[in-house]
């Protein structure tokens, strides 16, 4: 089940994950960018104190929620219509491919962030405008997206120390992993083969031959887990 709701407390917490730890796949700028998120409030996360940016990042994310609540509250509309009608047809093709039941999730609706998974509970991001776009597969691929991710991160790390494989290493696989299992299961992504991160998608070919050739999940973490990958490095 697939639980969307609104939060400007939760979304203030999932700025600070982004902009108060080290960046990891694009820069502080980038995200900023990305979210069109003020860059200076983005820095000040970054680099100074709770203390000295927390009541101006309250500030901002109140102003920000009141000039968007009733979009806000139609976007939660939207998508609790669409999924309530669409969420079987959706989920089983991974559940079937995962040999198991997904668990649930719960998506927030945000007015800055966009497609983001948490790698250790099953919450997701995606961004309110998504249901203003005219082909709902925008919105279908990113919540998709994240819950593939954040499963195969979560998958890779319980067999996985973080001496014998790095966040940025599962991080990586399981951008791709996520990228190469829709483009498999869901005729309408057989299109979609590039994660949007130029360091990883010179891999994709790699995890889309393995796909191929994998029935179900575990065939498939089997051979991305002992690869050696381009944007590895040391391992950490």
């Amino acid at each position: 089940m697939i639980e969307f709701y609104v939060s400007l407390d939760t979304e203030k917490q999932k700025l600070m994950d982004v902009f108060c730890v080290a960046p990891m796949g694009a820069s502080l700028n980038d995200r900023a960018k990305q979210y069109h998120f003020p860059l200076d409030m983005a820095h000040k996360m970054q680099t100074r104190p709770r203390m000295q940016w927390d009541e101006e990042l309250e500030d901002l994310l109140e102003k920000v929620y009141c000039q968007n609540k009733n979009e806000l509250l139609q976007s939660l509309s939207y998508f609790q219509c669409f999924w309530k009608s669409n969420e079987e047809h959706y989920l089983s093709k991974l559940n079937s491919f995962f040999e198991e039941k997904l668990p649930d999730y719960r998506v927030l609706l945000a007015c800055y962030l966009d497609v983001i998974s948490n790698w250790k509970e099953y919450n997701i991001v995606i961004n309110h405008r998504l249901s203003q776009k005219e082909n709902p597969l925008y919105h279908v691929y990113s919540v998709l997206f994240e819950i593939v991710l954040s499963q195969v991160f979560i998958k890779i790390r319980s067999v996985k120390t973080k001496k014998e494989m790095s966040d940025k290493q599962i991080w990586g696989r399981s951008e791709l992993a996520a990228c190469a299992i829709l483009n498999k299961l869901y005729p309408e992504f057989k299109n979609a083969v590039k994660t949007g991160y130029s360091e990883l998608d010179s891999c994709m070919p790699l995890f889309l031959n393995i796909i191929q050739k994998s029935s179900h999940l575990q065939s498939f973490l089997n051979g991305i887990i002992e690869l050696k990958l381009s944007f590895d490095g040391e391992k950490q």
